[in-house]
């Protein structure tokens, strides 16, 4: 579905946004608290531990400012998004089916890039609302980190304790899958192709 957003269909369409923010960190936080201890039982050095659960901040730093830059050149913000998910998607399905220290690693790395996409949610939320309501609409979104974040440990905790660590993997996967569904009846403003001229 595409066009513009107006009126009244704003408010639904910041509706089901905030649902899918939510959905997105339970996808990217689910496994967080047990990569330590799911790394050392695979035998992983300490050293290497670190290098695993550290990757996803740095693949985040690194990606963040060219993704926001590529979105506001195509002026698409959307497609970003779902490639997002469906990175998720791809990346924790290979954990969750061939579990191993390559495939946490790359499951860790997906999520920072996937996480480097937060800057545009926050962009293509603020657009659901008018300009006199930017804070209101910052307020609004900030509040989909600890309530998503805390979804997704807490339901990975619960999967995990069932069915063990691999399980946890299908938690990160199932809620990016609903993402990506919900993005297909999600609507954004439309915008001039191009955007700013960015200098060095």
């Amino acid at each position: 579905m595409s066009g513009a957003v107006t009126g009244r269909s704003r408010a639904k369409e910041a509706a089901l946004f905030f649902v899918i923010s939510l959905l997105f960190f339970v996808s990217i936080t689910a496994f967080d608290p047990f990569v330590a201890s799911y790394a050392a039982s695979l035998g992983i050095p300490a050293a290497m531990i670190g290098t695993v659960v550290g990757v996803t901040g740095l693949a985040s730093v690194f990606a963040r400012l060219p993704l926001g830059i590529a979105s506001g050149f195509v002026a698409r913000r959307k497609p970003f998004i779902q490639a997002g998910f469906v990175l998720t998607i791809v990346c924790w399905t290979a954990a969750w089916l061939a579990p191993g220290p390559a495939t946490l690693f790359i499951g860790k790395l997906s999520n920072g890039l996937a996480g480097a996409v937060w800057v545009i949610y926050t962009v293509m939320f603020a657009s659901y609302f008018a300009a006199r309501d930017g804070a209101k609409a910052m307020a609004l979104i900030s509040t989909a980190t600890p309530l998503g974040s805390l979804a997704g440990s807490t339901i990975g905790g619960l999967v995990i304790h069932a069915g063990g660590y691999s399980a946890g993997f299908a938690v990160a996967v199932v809620a990016a899958l609903l993402a990506l569904t919900l993005t297909v009846f999600l609507r954004e403003e439309e915008t001039r192709p191009g955007g700013p001229a960015y200098d060095r």
